[in-house]
């Protein structure tokens, strides 16, 4: 079940994901985080697996960091080891020990 204001999203025939805006007798309104707006019938939306992102106690986040293919690579080693030893001491961050990357990863 879904509300207004969850997060949702609805692996149907085709992924949807936002905010409810509303939700009315036969159709769903979805916001997507591009700014779209998105109708959804409720016969799709119960016979679809919906994930709602609302309900979740914790959350995984990934990033990607860029680096200029001059870069020196002990001053990126060195960028990559300070960020590994200062997302742990963030407020309410668990990293497991086993899911951080390797200290640095070179892709050609």
């Amino acid at each position: 079940m879904v509300v207004e204001g969850d997060w949702v999203i609805i692996h149907g025939s085709k992924r949807i994901e936002g905010v409810v805006e509303e939700v009315s007798l036969r159709v769903t309104r979805v916001r997507s985080f591009d700014g779209h707006t998105m109708y959804v019938k409720n016969r799709d939306i119960s016979a679809a697996v919906v994930e709602n992102v609302f309900d979740r106690t914790t959350s995984k986040v990934s990033m990607e960091l860029l680096v200029s293919p001059t870069a020196d690579p002990a001053k990126v080693y060195l960028a990559i080891s300070a960020l590994q030893k200062q997302i742990p001491t963030l407020p309410g961050c668990q990293v497991a020990e086993h899911s951080l990357p390797p200290p640095c990863l070179v892709q050609q």
